[in-house]
């Protein structure tokens, strides 16, 4: 048996965070055109509502780069985003309303986050005639189109403004940009700049947004890794530093070390910082009563959170295939076929923290990398979230609360292998049992609020 003693400061302040969020891209394609409308509708209200579902209140909104037949049959299932400019530069917005029925919807929900981002510019500003990237995996942008490209991404911020009605908050101009993977044979979207190409990019959308007066952010890099995210940072231009309103970084690889270098950065360049896209799968076979992609998933939050400090944390896709017989996902549903879905262990994973860790909450310093702290804006509440992902041994935890927090009433929510955010009470002790294999929501009230 563990024992651990936790005990929050109220002066330990970190981030004031914002966002949960997810990921359009790709699921948001397929199930934007079921024909089973009361299906879209709870998937929906199961990701976006606060109150009868998860709360995200952040999507990235995938803007396609429209590939065409011959080359549309190697892209994955729901990968094939239609671009919403034609190659004569006129507009149809109309061809991705899939992802636009999706979108609707998590703003009636509250989502009050959008980010527009892409994969690769559209089918023809690219070199290789494949929107999966170059054929040597270098920069596939044409870049006689590199204006036209910055005007299309402001003119798509504009369109999914009026869309959504609702203005977009940021542009994302690139994806995991310095990786080498993007090949035109690939089976998703995806195109490589390097840093002095990124720069380019940076600054004529800073100028066409300037010039058109809009108050749009512009996120940057988004990188693959925490390594790699410091790497671009470092080596932007002043000016494209100054042009960025927000760091995004991916955390497919990330340690301490990086996490804690990365949020330094970030403060030292008074840019707040996003976890824009990661997604856990754990190592066992397809179930979705899997426990070890759940804990992977609470893992990387608590880590993210305490260490990067990040304001915003973003799952790649909320709903993943089932037909691909793995675990990554917060639901799973039939990409093709019959329009079924299937929440998985990691939905009620994800809800232990974003039902209870709402957006205007503070994080709290902790010390234990299995414990994520917060207090509500209002202080009235602090909550506890703690991960075991011990496949054995209990922790036995003590938990001593600051003035004028009370263990009277502090209500208690947990995930195990046999049951989902199964609800209880504690008694007065503070002490608590957390079995292997599970996570628990602790929130305490102050009398005085």
């Amino acid at each position: 048996m563990f024992r651990i003693t936790v005990s929050p400061d109220l002066n330990l302040q970190q981030q004031h965070f914002l966002a949960w969020g997810t990921s359009l891209c790709w699921w948001a394609n397929v199930i934007g055109n079921w024909d089973d409308q009361k299906s879209v509708e709870t998937i929906c209200r199961l990701l976006f509502s606060s109150s009868d579902g998860l709360g995200i209140n952040n999507v990235r909104y995938n803007l396609g780069a429209g590939e065409l037949p011959p080359n549309k049959i190697h892209l994955r299932t729901g990968a094939d985003v239609p671009c919403m400019m034609c190659a004569d530069g006129t507009w149809n917005t109309l061809s991705d309303s899939a992802q636009q029925r999706i979108l609707k919807q998590a703003v009636k929900h509250g989502v009050n986050f959008i980010e527009i981002f892409l994969n690769s510019p559209p089918l023809w500003m690219t070199k290789s005639h494949s929107t999966a990237g170059a054929v040597d995996g270098l920069c596939n942008l044409d870049e006689s189109q590199l204006d036209a490209l910055a005007d299309y991404l402001v003119g798509c911020a504009e369109k999914v403004s009026f869309i959504a009605q609702r203005k977009v908050d940021s542009i994302a101009p690139f994806n995991e940009p310095l990786s080498f993977w993007w090949k035109a044979d690939n089976n998703q979207e995806g195109c490589h700049f390097d840093v002095s190409q990124q720069c380019a990019l940076i600054d004529r959308i800073h100028q066409r947004l300037s010039q058109r007066n809009l108050d749009i952010s512009i996120s940057a890099p988004e990188c693959w890794s925490t390594y790699e995210t410091i790497y671009a940072c470092n080596h932007y231009s002043p000016s494209s530093l100054r042009s960025i309103g927000q760091i995004n970084t991916h955390t497919y690889f990330s340690d301490t070390q990086s996490r804690r270098e990365l949020c330094s950065l970030a403060k030292r360049l008074h840019k707040p910082l996003w976890m824009s896209e990661v997604t856990c799968g754990g190592k066992n076979p397809h179930s979705h009563n899997d426990m070890g992609s759940a804990l992977e998933l609470c893992e990387n939050i608590t880590l993210h959170l305490n260490e990067m400090e990040t304001v915003g944390w973003v799952y790649w896709q909320a709903v993943e295939n089932e037909q691909l017989q793995h675990n990554h996902g917060l639901i799973h549903a039939t990409f093709e076929g019959d329009e079924t879905y299937y929440l998985t262990k990691q939905y009620y994973a994800f809800a232990q923290y974003s039902k209870f860790i709402r957006p205007g909450y503070v994080i709290l310093h902790s010390d234990n990398n299995h414990v994520l702290l917060a207090k509500s804006s209002d202080s009235s509440q602090i909550v506890a979230v703690i991960f075991n992902n011990s496949p054995c041994e209990s922790i036995y935890l003590e938990f001593l609360l600051p003035e004028p927090f009370t263990i009277a009433n502090c209500k208690i929510y947990q995930t195990t292998q046999d049951y989902n955010l199964k609800e209880s009470v504690a008694d007065n002790t503070g002490k608590f049992m957390l079995p292997a294999n599970s996570i628990t929501t602790l929130i305490f009230e102050s009398p005085h609020l």
